[in-house]
């Protein structure tokens, strides 16, 4: 009978004790640790977007944001409270290229501040992507490449990628689907170039927005308009085109034979030089 009693104390206590790490402001609670959860600092150019989970309770005021930068030693406030239903703020006018520290913290009627989380970034004017092949997806990465801040899926296996710097449309090689699309990042539309073979290394020129394509199983180079149309005909045969890069002060472009084991130069015409 003390036997199957103490059981029973010990079930209620463990039963206890696993509600209270269930509170998300519990410091042992294994998701939380106490402070706000999904806490992120994004950066991008001359701002860092903030952004955490919701908390589903009622028994705290809200949060409140710090920030210190590397010229600086301390963390100052730059919110006043913030309501529990804010999940996002935006710290604008800032200077690239300085990494910026932020602090987030719950804020409680009778207890102040209590729980933290932090994040850092450093805002920039570059919009990197880059192409997963593993997992059929392009991903737009913060200036400072700390965190994934778009994805867009559906390719088979996207092996190359370029950015025309001047519209900042993405070009994406799919090497194994035999295409390349062009993708609008501001409106997400895109335009698909189909029949290639293997396309795989491309280039973008920014004054004109065209593209070259090494179609690298087809041993062939192509150019498109970034509406997807051919400009003039194929660049044939090239055996192997493995790379491509273009001399933006005549467009003319310079392309590795890997079959051939020769560098080739291309005037924009598609005559060789």
């Amino acid at each position: 009978m003390r036997l199957s009693l103490s059981l029973l104390i010990v079930a209620v206590l463990a039963g206890c004790s696993h509600r209270e790490r269930d509170n998300p402001f519990d410091p042992r609670n294994p998701n939380t640790h106490g402070g706000p959860a999904g806490f992120l600092a994004l950066a991008d150019d001359g701002r860092v977007d903030l952004q955490w989970a919701p908390v589903f309770a009622t028994s705290f005021s809200g949060y409140r944001l710090y920030r210190r930068t590397d010229a600086e030693t301390s963390y100052q406030a730059i919110t006043g409270l913030l309501a529990p239903s804010v999940t996002h703020y935006s710290d604008v006018g800032l200077l690239n290229g300085l990494t910026h520290h932020y602090r987030l913290v719950y804020v409680f009627p009778n207890e102040g501040e209590r729980g933290t989380a932090e994040d850092l970034a450093t805002p920039g004017p570059v919009r990197p992507w880059v192409a997963d092949a593993g997992s059929g997806e392009v991903l737009r990465l913060t200036p400072d490449g700390r965190h994934v801040t778009a994805a867009r899926g559906g390719f088979s296996y996207p092996s190359a990628i370029a950015t025309d710097v001047a519209s900042g449309w993405v070009w994406i090689s799919d090497n194994s689907a035999g295409s390349v699309t062009i993708l609008n990042p501001w409106t997400g539309t895109m335009t698909t170039v189909t029949n290639l073979v293997g396309p795989s290394t491309l280039a973008v020129d920014p004054t004109d927005h065209r593209g070259w394509v090494c179609d690298e199983s087809g041993n062939t180079v192509y150019q498109f308009e970034s509406t997807g149309g051919l400009v003039g005909g194929p660049i044939d045969p090239i055996s192997t085109p493995l790379g491509v890069s273009l001399d933006l002060n005549d467009g003319s472009a310079w392309i590795a034979e890997r079959g051939g084991n020769r560098l080739r130069h291309y005037a924009t015409s598609h005559t060789l030089l």
